[in-house]
C-alpha cells in the first residue's frame, strides 16, 4: 500500500493495549482502513487516538455539573463540543437566568490527534448532531478540527487524516472531505496511542479495523489517493 519512504511510520493493529507513541511535532498522517457495523450519528467512534483524557468519568456520580465553579444550574438549554472543550448552556441557577456558558475541557496535557469514524451525537432534547468521520489536532495555537458531515455508508473505507502546521484535511475514500486551517506545531504528547476506542476503553468502534497508519510527516493528495485505489483494488480481489 504506496512505497515506504525516509520518514518515521507507525502501523496499529486493533486488540494490542496501549501502543507506544510516535515522536510527532510538525507534521501528522493517520490512514485508516475499516468498515462499520452501526453507523449511528448517536454514538462517538473512535478510530486512533493519542489523547490523554483530563479525568476518567466512569459514573454519574464521578461529577455534579449542576453546581460548577460556584456557579449553580438547573437545567441546560443544549451544548456544543469542538473536539476539544464542551460548552453548556445553563437554563438558570434555580433563581434567575444568568446566562453564563459553561466550558469543560475534556483534554489532558498528553492530547495529540483523535481520528473518529463518528463524532457525538444528539442530546435527546435538541436531536443535534454530528454525523461521519471527524479528525482533530491539538497544536499551540489550540484544537483544529476537519469533518465530513456525512455518513460514509456501508462497506470499506480509507480514512486519512493529514496536518502539515498551516493546513488540516479529512479524506475520505481517496477525496477531500474537510479541511481547516492549522494552529501551529502539534503539543507534545508521551500517551499511548490507541485503536478502536478511547484509553478509557468507551466510544468503541463498531466495526472492524483492519489497519491504522500513524506518519511524522504530511502525505501529498496523491498518496492518499493512491493508498485508496491500492486498498480498493485488494478489496476487490478479495471479494470476488
Amino acid at each position: 500500500m504506496c512505497p515506504r519512504d525516509t520518514s518515521t511510520e507507525r502501523v496499529l493493529h486493533p486488540g494490542a493495549e496501549g501502543q507506544q507513541p510516535l515522536k510527532l511535532d510538525a507534521a501528522l498522517t493517520v490512514e485508516a482502513w475499516v468498515r462499520s457495523e452501526e453507523a449511528r450519528a448517536e454514538a462517538m467512534q473512535v478510530i486512533a487516538v493519542q489523547w490523554e483524557l483530563r479525568s476518567q468519568m466512569d459514573c454519574f456520580e464521578t461529577y455534579d455539573a449542576g453546581d460548577t465553579e460556584g456557579l449553580r444550574t438547573q437545567g441546560y438549554f443544549g451544548a456544543v463540543f469542538d473536539g476539544r472543550y464542551v460548552y453548556f448552556a445553563p437554563q438558570y441557577d434555580g433563581q434567575e437566568r444568568h446566562g453564563k456558558v459553561l466550558r469543560c475541557d475534556t483534554a489532558g496535557q498528553g492530547a495529540c490527534f483523535v481520528l473518529k469514524y463518528m463524532d457525538c451525537g444528539h442530546n435527546g432534547g435538541l436531536c443535534g448532531a454530528l454525523p461521519g468521520p471527524s479528525f482533530a489536532v491539538n497544536t499551540a495555537g489550540g484544537i483544529r478540527n476537519a469533518r465530513a458531515n456525512r455518513n460514509p455508508g456501508p462497506g470499506w473505507h480509507h480514512l486519512a487524516g493529514v496536518y502539515d502546521g498551516a493546513l488540516l484535511a479529512l479524506f475520505i475514500d481517496g477525496e477531500l472531505a474537510g479541511q481547516g486551517g492549522g494552529g501551529g506545531p502539534l503539543a507534545p504528547s508521551q500517551a499511548a496511542i490507541q485503536v478502536g476506542e478511547l484509553a478509557t476503553g468507551c466510544s468503541r468502534f463498531r466495526g472492524e479495523i483492519l489497519q491504522v497508519r500513524v506518519a511524522n510527516i504530511a502525505r501529498p493528495a496523491s498518496w492518499i489517493q493512491e493508498a485508496y485505489q491500492q486498498f480498493k483494488a485488494s478489496v476487490s480481489s478479495a471479494e470476488r
